[in-house]
C-alpha cells in the first residue's frame, strides 16, 4: 500500500509543492519516497517536493544522478524554508 498523504500547498511561483505525511498506513513518506516524488511531479510538473513528517520535520526529497547512466536515489536535504532556500542560492 503506497505512503498516505496531503497536499499542503503548491507554491507555483517557486514551483514547490509540500505535503505532509498522513502515516495512514504501512508505508511513509519516508520509506515511500520514490513513489511520492513520482505522484507529485506526475500531478504537478517539474516541482520541488518538500514533506513534513509525522514528527513535525521538513525536508525536501531530491532526485540524484546515480553512479551509472540512467540510474536515479532519492535523498533527503532539510527544509529551513523558503527565505533560507533564497538565500543560500
Amino acid at each position: 500500500m503506497p505512503a498516505d498523504y496531503s497536499i499542503i500547498e503548491y507554491n507555483s511561483n517557486h514551483h514547490i509543492v509540500f505535503i505532509r505525511d498522513l502515516n495512514m498506513g504501512d508505508m511513509s513518506v519516508t520509506n515511500d519516497a520514490e513513489q511520492v516524488y513520482g505522484r507529485v511531479r506526475t500531478q504537478f510538473g517539474a516541482v520541488r517536493v518538500v514533506y513534513q513528517d509525522s514528527n513535525g520535520d521538513w525536508d525536501e526529497i531530491k532526485q540524484v544522478a546515480g553512479s551509472s547512466p540512467g540510474d536515479w536515489n532519492i535523498v533527503f536535504e532539510p527544509w529551513n524554508g523558503l527565505a533560507w532556500d533564497i538565500l543560500k542560492r
